[in-house]
């Protein structure tokens, strides 16, 4: 079960990271240390092993707006086409300015994952968005989950 999300405001920094997949926004949130951005750069690789078209939008931090009934992330500037990866440091990324949010993750601890879950939305700033919940620290299980419901909402 996804936490509750504490409601945000229009263009207020969220606590996540925010890829493109094959032109899908994918914002994944979850707890400080949960692995936020260990499972970013996983999807990136997967991603560019199978070839898809992936792009880096922001690392930690998402200022989050309502564009035309759409949910939109960007960097922050101070922090735009960086990455920090834990035990070594800020890393400068090729990145592009923002994504359209089309699927929001959640990092949860593992007794907290249902087995077979229902379909779930999230609503942020008025806009409802497919989510889903996926296991802190088991990342290949975690991206196996983001690729199969990207397939399941868009194809």
């Amino acid at each position: 079960m996804i936490e509750t999300l504490e409601p945000i405001k229009n263009g207020q920094n969220y606590h996540a990271c925010l890829i493109q997949l094959e032109g899908r926004g994918v914002l994944i949130s979850g707890r400080s240390g949960a692995g936020k951005t260990s499972l970013m750069l996983s999807l990136l690789e997967a991603a560019q092993q199978k070839n898809q078209s992936v792009n880096f939008v922001s690392d930690d931090q998402v200022i989050l707006t309502a564009e035309n009934g759409k949910l939109i992330g960007s960097a922050p500037i101070a922090i735009a086409g960086k990455v920090e990866i834990f035990g070594f440091g800020i890393l400068d990324v090729p990145n592009i300015t923002n994504s359209q949010v089309d699927l929001l993750v959640y990092l949860e601890p593992d007794e907290a994952l249902e087995r077979l879950p229902d379909p779930m939305h999230s609503n942020l700033l008025d806009i409802n968005v497919p989510c889903i919940s996926v296991p802190e620290r088991h990342e290949q299980q975690a991206v196996r989950i983001v690729l199969a419901k990207l397939t399941s909402l868009f194809h």
